[in-house]
């Protein structure tokens, strides 16, 4: 059996947390949790983390502190805050997005949590890759720089999480070039920024034709979130939107993204290494 994907419509949901002049959607996989607050200026948040975490900045204006560090993050930036006491501030109003590893008590107050109440023995555990270079300490990263450069695919880690914020698309994906693909033991978020998506799912036919499930194809709007689950074959097609931004998370970090010299701060964040040949 294949597990039920989990979609946050976040622009039409009550909101998991409320505070002063803040928002705030959550919503969990197996060893990841996503979280978008919407703030006015001024607004914030804090908590003590146990993981590293990431922070993005869609429209820029946040600032971020970590012990003793702070940053501005800029449009399009985004941040790695390390282990211990943090807080995000809104410097005009707009949007953060938290990734977060499921040893957070954030990642307890998603509305899907229960989902995940037995394990999910069908993905793979974070093995942690080793500590950054330098140590644990606030890190800014400019996705904007990233795609300046050139590439598809930018991708960014920590020990236990990788995203993709993608570069925003300015026209509706061809349909004729989709890319229906699947992963055998992770799972994949995609986040909604901007504009309108439809996400395509399949899923495979088991010798039992009564587990069958009908092909699913979700139109959602922005900010969203989609738990697409180990095995099912998805894709993803911008339908509308003046500009139209996907985010993707993976935990553990994606070995093959990272072989392929797709992520941007390997420098700062080294892979395992591979164990010595036999003979």
């Amino acid at each position: 059996m294949f597990r039920e994907a989990s979609i946050g419509r976040h622009y039409e949901e009550t909101p998991q947390l409320v505070g002063k002049g803040i928002r705030s959607w959550i919503t969990r996989g197996a060893n990841f949790a996503v979280v978008i607050s919407v703030g006015e200026a001024g607004a914030s948040l804090s908590g003590t983390a146990v993981d590293e975490q990431f922070v993005y900045a869609l429209e820029g204006g946040i600032i971020v502190t970590a012990g003793v560090e702070q940053e501005i993050l800029e449009a399009e930036d985004l941040a790695i805050l390390p282990p211990g006491q943090w807080t995000i501030r809104f410097d005009r109003p707009g949007q953060v997005v938290q990734l977060l590893t499921t040893d957070e008590a954030l990642a307890k107050q998603a509305p899907n949590a229960a989902r995940y109440a037995e394990g999910a023995p069908e993905v793979a555990p974070i093995v942690p890759w080793p500590e950054p270079v330098g140590g644990y300490r606030l890190r800014r990263y400019s996705t904007l720089q990233a795609y300046a450069r050139g590439g598809l695919v930018h991708a960014f880690r920590t020990r236990k999480l990788m995203m993709v914020p993608y570069d925003r698309f300015l026209e509706p994906r061809d349909e004729t070039q989709l890319t229906p693909h699947s992963h055998a033991d992770f799972e994949q978020g995609s986040v909604g920024l901007e504009g309108e998506w439809v996400h395509h799912l399949r899923t495979p036919w088991t010798p039992n034709r009564r587990q069958w499930q009908p092909d699913a194809h979700m139109q959602v709007g922005s900010p969203s979130t989609l738990i697409i689950p180990a095995g099912i074959i998805h894709t993803s097609q911008g339908i509308a939107g003046e500009g139209m931004r996907l985010i993707d998370v993976f935990a553990p970090p994606r070995v093959d993204f990272s072989e392929r010299g797709w992520v941007d701060n390997a420098a700062d964040y080294p892979m395992p290494a591979k164990p010595a040949a036999a003979g």
